[in-house]
C-alpha cells in the first residue's frame, strides 16, 4: 500500500495469521503494533489512521512493544498480547524455538550432518547466502518445504577438512534453528514472526544449501512414521503398536502425557518378596502361614537349611533313607546319592554339612543341575568337597501332627508360582489355619501333597494417595515417612497405626520368657554374657567426682574374695551393695550407684569380689545379663557372610534355634567392637527383673506374650500420623522375587532364593530394562532416562540398593514433562544424592 512505501528504512510492514498488521524494525530485532511517532517525526499513526483513530503513539509503547521476537531459541521483550494474537505467537514460538523431542512426520528431529554421514549424501548447492553480518544483516533465509532439508554454513569458519561449519538449520518446514555445537558457541538465529517469517544468522556470512535426501529417509507412510516415532520416543514397539498408530503425532504424545505415571519403586517393590525368618528387620513383615498369599514349596530343602547337618538313617524308616535335620524328618527317599536302600549300608548313618542349596533359574537349576550341595560333616564346605545331591520332593509317611495340618480336597488352593520350581501360592483357604511357628517350619498336606512353609517378607503399602493404615500389634511394622513437601497434602489420623496398647501386667525375664519370644514370634532376645572389663569399660566403681553406678554378679559357692584393697574402700563399697539389696528383687545381678570418692585405691577395685551381708559379688561389665533383642543384629551381623561361606549357622540365630536363652561375647572379639555395634539392638532390661509389659519395646509387646501374661488390648486412639512417600506400594506375592532386596544379609543368600538368577552387578540394569521395556507411558519413561543421562548419582555405594535408587529415578518420572525447579528440588531431598555428594 502507498502506506507500506512511506516506511523509513530498516522497517517493514507484516501481517498476522488473523490480518492484524505490526512493524518489524530489522535494526533491533523487535517488533511493534504501531509505527513509533519518534521513527516517522510527524506522529502519523498508520494502524490509527486506517481505523479512524489518528493518535500518536505514546512513549509507554515504545518503551515496551507488545510483540516480542524470537531471538536465540528463547522469546525476547516484556509487552502483552491479547489472547487471540498470543496462541498465534505460541504457534510461532514452537516453530521458531527448541523442537520438543518429536517433530512433524519428517525427519523427526534426526540431525542433518548424522542423515548425510548415515546415508553418504552429497551437498546440492542453493544460491542463496547472505554477504553481510553484524545487527544490519538482512533478514534472507527462508524456511525449508515439506520434505526438504537446508542448512546455514558459516562461510568465515572453516573446518580441518576445508568444509564450512554448519551454525544453522531447517527442515520439513520447520523454522530456522541453531545446531549444537561442541567447541565453538552455538549461532544466534533471528527470525521474523509470521508463519512466512524470514530468519537470519547474527554475525555470520552464511550460505544455504539444501541436503539432498535419499527417498528412505522420507516418512512417506504412517508405518514408516510410526517406526522413526517410536525409537525415538519409547524404548520399543510393538507390530500392535505400529498398527494401532493413525499418523497423528501430537495426538500420541499428548495421549502419552496423559497416561498414569510408572513409578519403578512401585514396580520394584510389587515384585520382591525376600525371604525373612525375622519379623522385625524394619521393612516389614513376615507373612504367616494362615494368610493368603504366603508361600510354600514341595522340596525337601531351601536355603534356611543352609549350614545345617543333615543326618540320614537307613534303619529308621522300612524301606527308605530318612532324611532329618536338627533332629526333625523332612522327608523319604528310595535312593541316596545312587545307592538303593538296605538296612546293612556301609557308612550308614551318615551326617553332612548343608553347604548350598540353589534356588534361582526358574526351574532351569532344578531341572538341569544338582542344585543342593553338601560335604561331609568332618569337611569345610569348599567346591573341591562338595558333594552334589538332588533336591527332592516332601514325601512324610507319617508326618508329625505337631507341626503337620491336613487339608482335604476343598480346604486349601495351592496355585504354582511362574518360574520358581516347586513353590506355591496359598491363594485360597477354606478351614481354621493352625498357624505353628516351630523354627519357621510348618507343613500342610493336601492329598499325597506336603507344602513346607516359606516365610516371606509382607510390605505395607503406604503410598502418597493411601497411607498406611495397618494393625501396629505384634511383628508387623507401621511406615515412619515423616511429613515432608511431597506428602504434606495427604498425611492423616490412623488409629490403627498407633502404638498399641494393653492393660497392666507384670512378666520375669526370665528364660521361659526369651525362649517364647523365639518359638511364638521369632525374636532372638537373649541374655548377654562373657562382656569384659577392657577398653572403653575399664572403670572402676568408684566414683571421681561425679556419681557413679556400677554391677555386680552375684557368685555361688566359695568367695574368693580380692585381697590388698584398704578397708575404707571395701567398707564404702560393701555398704552400698548392702543397702541396694535389701530393695532388690533380681536374683542374679545388683547395680549400686557411689555418689562420694571414698576409695584409696580406685583401680584395684576393676573386677574385685567382695562378700557383703553373707552374699558374694563380683564387679562385672556394667551391661552383663542385660537381656537384649538381637533381631535385627541376626541379619545385620558382620560374620554372617563368613559363616555362610564356610557353611557355619548363623552366629546369633544358632544358639535360639538349639534352645539356648543366652548370647556369650566371644572372647577374641575387642571390647570396642561391642560398643560400636550397639546401634543394631535393642536393650529391654536386666536379666531376672520384673517388668511391666507396656515398658517392653513395641516390636515386642506381641500379641502371644500378651495372652502367656495376661494382658489385655486396649483401644487405641487416633494419634498417629501416617504419611505416605512415593512409590511405596506393598508387594504382590503373585509376582514373585524377581529383585534383589538388600537386608544386609549375606549377598550369596539373598542371589539364591530368587525366583530368576540376576547377575549381581546387574540388579538395577534388569530392574530397569525390564520396567522400560512394560511401562505404558513410553514417553515419560524415554525423558526421564535422558534426564538421568545428565542428572547423575554414582551408585558405587548403593550397588544393590534398589529401593533408593529407583526412589532417585522416579523423581525424573515424576517431572519428565513438569518445572525444572521441582526436578532440582526432589533431588536435593534425595538420599541418593546425599549420599553422592558426601
Amino acid at each position: 500500500t502507498g502506506t507500506m512505501e512511506s516506511l523509513p528504512g530498516g522497517w517493514t510492514r507484516h501481517f498476522t495469521e488473523d490480518g492484524t498488521p505490526y512493524y518489524f524494525d530489522e535494526k533491533t530485532g523487535k517488533s511493534h503494533w504501531q509505527l513509533p511517532a519518534k521513527v516517522r517525526g510527524d506522529g502519523y499513526d498508520p494502524v490509527g489512521a486506517a481505523t479512524g483513530a489518528g493518535a500518536a503513539t505514546s512513549a509507554m509503547d515504545l518503551a515496551t512493544p507488545r510483540n516480542p521476537v524470537v531471538s536465540n531459541n528463547a522469546v525476547s521483550g516484556t509487552g502483552m498480547f491479547e489472547e487471540s494474537k498470543k496462541k498465534n505467537y505460541e504457534k510461532e514460538r514452537f516453530k521458531c524455538g527448541a523442537k520438543p523431542l518429536l517433530i512433524g512426520a519428517g525427519l523427526i528431529g534426526i540431525p542433518v550432518a548424522a542423515v548425510a554421514i548415515l546415508f553418504g549424501i552429497g551437498i546440492i548447492s542453493v544460491t542463496q547466502s547472505s554477504e553481510s553480518s553484524g545487527s544490519e544483516q538482512p533478514y534472507e533465509l527462508e524456511r525449508s518445504q515439506n520434505g526438504q532439508v537446508l542448512v546455514a554454513e558459516d562461510t568465515g569458519d572453516m573446518l580441518s577438512d576445508g568444509t564450512p561449519r554448519m551454525v544453522a538449520m531447517s527442515y520439513d518446514g520447520n523454522q530456522w534453528e541453531a545446531t549444537p555445537q561442541l567447541d565453538v558457541s552455538v549461532a544466534t538465529v533471528q527470525c521474523i514472526p509470521g508463519a512466512f517469517g524470514k530468519c537470519r544468522v547474527n554475525g555470520k556470512s552464511v550460505r544455504v544449501r539444501a541436503l539432498d535426501i535419499p527417498p528412505q529417509a522420507y516418512a512417506s507412510d504412517t508405518m514408516t512414521v510410526a517406526a522413526r516415532l517410536f525409537s525415538q520416543a519409547t524404548f520399543g514397539a510393538s507390530k500392535a503398536d505400529l498398527q494401532a498408530f493413525d499418523g497423528n503425532v501430537p495426538a500420541w504424545i499428548d495421549t502419552q502425557m496423559n497416561l498414569p505415571m510408572t513409578l519403578m519403586r512401585q514396580y520394584y517393590r510389587e515384585r520382591s518378596s525376600p525371604r525373612r525368618t525375622t519379623p522385625n528387620g524394619g521393612d516389614g513383615s513376615i507373612r504367616s502361614q494362615c494368610e493368603i498369599g504366603s508361600r510354600w514349596h514341595r522340596n525337601v530343602f531351601n536355603n534356611l537349611d543352609r549350614a545345617q547337618i543333615l543326618n540320614v538313617t537307613v534303619d529308621t524308616i522300612p524301606g527308605k533313607f530318612a532324611l532329618s535335620i536338627g533332629g526333625v524328618l523332612r522327608g523319604e527317599i528310595d535312593s541316596f546319592l545312587g545307592q538303593s536302600h538296605s538296612n546293612s549300608l556301609p557308612g550308614f548313618p551318615a551326617a553332612y554339612r548343608i553347604c548350598e542349596v540353589v534356588e534361582y533359574g526358574g526351574g532351569f537349576a532344578f531341572q538341569r543341575y544338582n542344585p543342593v550341595r553338601v560335604v561331609n560333616v568332618s569337611m569345610p564346605c569348599h567346591w573341591r568337597n562338595f558333594i552334589y545331591m538332588q533336591n527332592p520332593p516332601i514325601v512324610i509317611t507319617n508326618p508329625s501332627v505337631s507341626t503337620t495340618q491336613s487339608l482335604g480336597a476343598n480346604d486349601a488352593t495351592f496355585t504354582p508360582i511362574e518360574g520358581a520350581n516347586g513353590s506355591y501360592l496359598l491363594t485360597a483357604l477354606n478351614v481354621a489355619c493352625e498357624g505353628r511357628n516351630e523354627d519357621q517350619i510348618a507343613y500342610l498336606k493336601q492329598g499325597n501333597a506336603i507344602y513346607r512353609f516359606d516365610p516371606r517378607l509382607k510390605l505395607v503399602r503406604n503410598t502418597l494417595s493411601q497411607p498406611a493404615d495397618v494393625n501396629a500389634t505384634g511383628s508387623l511394622t507401621c511406615p515412619l515417612v515423616v511429613r515432608n513437601f511431597q506428602n504434606e497434602q495427604s498425611c492423616r489420623r490412623s488409629p490403627s497405626c498407633s502404638p498399641p496398647r494393653f492393660s497392666s501386667a507384670q512378666l520375669v525375664l526370665n528364660d521361659t520368657i526369651l525362649a517364647l519370644w523365639y518359638s511364638r514370634d521369632s525374636h532372638y532376645v537373649y541374655r548377654i554374657e562373657g562382656l569384659r572389663l577392657e577398653d572403653h569399660y575399664a572403670e572402676t566403681p568408684c566414683p571421681s567426682g561425679n556419681a557413679r553406678t556400677s554391677r555386680w554378679m552375684i557368685v555361688q559357692g566359695s568367695c574368693a574374695q580380692t585381697s590388698g584393697i584398704d578397708s575404707n574402700t571395701t567398707g564404702t563399697i560393701r555398704a552400698a551393695l548392702q543397702s541396694a539389696a535389701a530393695i532388690s528383687r533380681n536374683p542374679h545381678i545388683l547395680d549400686i550407684t557411689l555418689t562420694s570418692d571414698r576409695c584409696n585405691n580406685p583401680s584395684e577395685t576393676i573386677g574385685m569380689t567382695i562378700l557383703a551381708g553373707g552374699i558374694c559379688y563380683r564387679h562385672v561389665h556394667p551391661q552383663h545379663f542385660d537381656v537384649i533383642d538381637f533381631s535385627l543384629w541376626a541379619i545385620r551381623h558382620d560374620g554372617n557372610r563368613q559363616a555362610l561361606t564356610n557353611g557355619r549357622p548363623n552366629p546369633i540365630e544358632r544358639w535360639a534355634r538349639e534352645g539356648r536363652q543366652y548370647l556369650t561375647f566371644p572372647s577374641w572379639h575387642p571390647m570396642n567392637r561391642w560398643r560400636d555395634r550397639q546401634r543394631h539392638f535393642t536393650t529391654v532390661g536386666r536379666y531376672g527383673d520384673v517388668i511391666e509389659f507396656n515398658a517392653l519395646p513395641v516390636e515386642l509387646q506381641t500379641l502371644s506374650l500378651a495372652n502367656a501374661v495376661g494382658a489385655a488390648r486396649l483401644n487405641v486412639d487416633s494419634g498417629f500420623e501416617a504419611c505416605g512417600s512415593p512409590g511405596e506400594s506393598a508387594n504382590i506375592p503373585e509376582r514373585g522375587h524377581r529383585y534383589i532386596w538388600p537386608d544386609a544379609s549375606p549377598e550369596a543368600l539373598q542371589y539364591s532364593q530368587m525366583d530368576w538368577l540376576v547377575p549381581q552387578l546387574d540388579g538395577k540394569t534388569t530392574l530397569f530394562n525390564n520396567l522400560a521395556l512394560t511401562a505404558n507411558d513410553q514417553l515419560r519413561q524415554r525423558v526421564a532416562w535422558s534426564m538421568l543421562n545428565w542428572l547423575v548419582t554414582a551408585d558405587s555405594f548403593a550397588r544393590d540398593r534398589n529401593d533408593p535408587w529407583a526412589s532417585y529415578y522416579d523423581i525424573l518420572v515424576k517431572n519428565a514433562f513438569g518445572n525444572y525447579r521441582d526436578i532440582l528440588r526432589g533431588l536435593a531431598f534425595s538420599p541418593m544424592m546425599a549420599e553422592y555428594l558426601s
